[in-house]
């Protein structure tokens, strides 16, 4: 079988611009998530002073367990609305970069493909049994990958619905409460 240099090089062009694209990608969303960590830790150390302040004005113990409800209001929405944060970062990376990995294996199957062809035409005629049998093998591994792809985009969407679930039980668990 010869291949010829120019085909070859290019599918290695290519292989490298898909790398790096999908570096690229998963750089963003680290940044991003660098970014949400260092405001969320900006404004916990922020609230954290301001409630030392309020704790420090008090001038008797009954002061002190009357503090405004906001210097000790509960944490559960922050903390959701964070993780909410990292979900969305992550999703949104994770997409991108099985676009880009789907891209680079449909090209993989169709450059197979194509090359199996160009053998079977060069090859003896007792070939097409082995070049058919490789071609099912093709199209069975872009089924299986296939299917991984939906499995993964069900658990998502799944993930994505309790993250929901979870962010309403919490504003009607603070509904509830300021209601009381």
């Amino acid at each position: 079988m010869y291949t010829h240099p120019e085909s070859l090089i290019a599918f290695h062009q290519a292989n490298l611009d898909a790398a790096v694209q999908i570096s690229h990608i998963a750089l963003d969303g680290t940044e991003k998530l660098a970014q949400l960590n260092l405001a969320t830790a900006r404004e916990a150390l922020n609230e954290t002073a301001r409630n030392a302040r309020v704790a420090l004005e008090a001038k008797s113990l009954q002061d002190f367990f009357s503090m405004p409800p906001a210097a000790v209001e509960p944490q559960a929405e922050k903390v959701l609305s964070y993780l909410k944060n990292v979900y969305e970062i992550a999703a949104e990376t994770q997409a991108a970069a099985a676009k880009a990995v789907e891209g680079r294996v449909s090209a993989f199957g169709q450059a197979l493909i194509e090359q199996i062809e160009k053998l079977s035409r060069s090859g003896p005629a007792s070939s097409e049994a082995a070049v058919s049998f490789i071609k099912s093998g093709v199209a069975a591994a872009n089924s299986a990958y296939d299917s991984f792809s939906k499995a993964a985009k069900q658990v998502a969407e799944l993930a994505e619905a309790n993250v929901s679930a979870a962010a309403a039980a919490v504003s009607t668990v603070k509904k509830k409460a300021a209601k009381t």
